[in-house]
């Protein structure tokens, strides 16, 4: 028997898409009480997929609603394509950061991040209080 794990994400007015978590086998017609539900391991990357896929797709979704220009709404071309790092308390996660070159119609030449801003602590609120709980010696 095969089980997969799928994450369907709605963009509202983008297609949706479907990502496949994990998948795992268990022996057909078996009950064993080593191959009931899933095992840590499969949780482990289960949640660790889970959540690499949740915040790239919140990433990109924000990151698409800033490329507009401001001023004149068009769109600002692509510079480059970066990562930063989120500490949560799942772990790391390289998140992607794209950057695009400011509008012609501006007066300052450079690029924008739209990452940067919305996310300028780079670590999760779980993440500090948990690192507050943890007993001194």
């Amino acid at each position: 028997m095969r089980f997969a794990i799928q994450l369907m994400i709605d963009g509202g007015d983008a297609a949706d898409e479907t990502q496949e978590i994990i998948s795992f086998d268990r022996t057909d017609g078996a009950l064993s009480i080593d191959e009931l539900g899933l095992t840590l391991e499969e949780a482990k990357k289960a949640l660790a997929a889970l959540q690499t896929a949740i915040t790239g797709a919140q990433v990109m979704d924000h990151s698409r609603y800033q490329r507009p220009c401001p001023d004149c709404c068009r769109p600002r071309w692509l510079k480059d394509n970066r990562t930063i790092t989120v500490r949560t308390c799942f772990g790391k996660l390289a998140l992607p950061s794209p950057r695009y070159r400011r509008c012609r119609c501006q007066a300052m030449p450079g690029f924008v991040a739209p990452v940067l801003p919305a996310l300028p602590e780079r670590v999760t609120r779980s993440r500090r209080v948990g690192r507050h709980l943890r007993p001194t010696v």
